[in-house]
């Protein structure tokens, strides 16, 4: 994250659950906070604040129900809400998701999850400008966008679309900032286990310099032309409704023996990790075509919840 951004986070947790690693996750990036210790009080912080992020526990009392993303929704929708659970649970977590939450993050914490995770919040939130020109140029409501690995890599892209759904009061803050999340999310699996071909195993593995192999190929790999040069396209559509994305990369995809599909009415939830987890918690579709290398994800805009 650019040192430029600097997110307005509010932690709402008991003074307990914040160890001293979690404080000096903050600390050390130079980014300033508010705590408070209950949900009623994260709910009036909120009202009298403009914050970019709302990190709460759901493991605090009365968080039954997601009342408290209600709330905030219902006072402040454009301030993002991301959950940290003990759970471990794919239903908990696609259940946050689809009340509101941005994000869901199990204890023990992943500082890198975490990072990574409000990097794109912020970027998200902050893109409006460029996107307005983007829209600007966009003459139908069929796009077609293509980049090279190191063009995605270097340019963060939210489809424009998006902009103008907000802007005619066709979607929501908190809807359209989710949508962008689970775009990022996607876009970020074409890129790195697409085009770049890395494998996440590599995240646990470390060099003799302390770096982690998956960050050290993914840097070597974007200098190698074979790799860099390589297309993501990106086809947004919106029809009656429906806002359609398709993501095709050219890695050499997985070995799914036929398309795999996903709607918000299947009953299988084993078959994604935690970026996945995201994508379906919001879209209403999601489906893997061309042996993996092709992802299309849905959402009905206007009869969507």
């Amino acid at each position: 994250m650019a040192n430029t951004i600097q997110p307005q986070v509010l932690l709402v947790h008991d003074e307990k659950s914040l160890s001293t690693d979690y404080k000096d996750f903050f600390v050390k990036r130079g980014w300033t906070y508010d705590h408070v210790n209950d949900l009623q009080s994260g709910v009036e912080r909120a009202k009298s604040n403009d914050y970019d992020i709302i990190i709460t526990d759901m493991d605090l009392p009365n968080f039954e129900d997601f009342g408290f993303l209600k709330s905030i929704q219902d006072t402040k929708p454009n301030q993002a809400v991301m959950i940290v659970s003990s759970s471990q649970s794919t239903e908990v977590a696609l259940q946050a998701l689809r009340s509101g939450a941005v994000d869901f993050l199990p204890k023990p914490i992943d500082y890198n999850f975490l990072y990574e995770s409000i990097d794109r919040v912020v970027r998200c939130l902050r893109e409006d400008e460029v996107q307005e020109k983007l829209l600007k140029a966009m003459s139908s409501h069929s796009t077609t966008y293509r980049f090279s690995s190191a063009d995605l890599e270097s340019t963060p892209f939210i489809p424009p679309i998006l902009n103008l759904l907000s802007s005619v009061g066709a979607i929501d803050p908190t809807t359209r900032l989710k949508i962008s999340l689970a775009f990022q999310e996607a876009i970020t699996n074409s890129l790195e286990h697409g085009n770049l071909e890395l494998e996440s195993i590599w995240k646990d593995e470390f060099l003799e310099d302390g770096t982690d192999k998956f960050f050290a190929v993914k840097r070597e790999r974007l200098k190698d032309p074979k790799y860099a040069d390589r297309q993501v396209v990106i086809t947004v559509s919106y029809d009656s409704g429906i806002l359609t994305i398709a993501i095709k990369d050219h890695g050499k995809g997985f070995n799914a023996p036929c398309s795999i599909s996903y709607s918000k009415n299947s009953s299988d939830t084993d078959l994604y990790g935690r970026g996945l987890t995201i994508i379906f918690g919001t879209m209403d579709k999601v489906e893997y075509e061309d042996g993996g290398t092709k992802i299309t994800i849905t959402k009905d805009i206007l009869n969507g919840d």
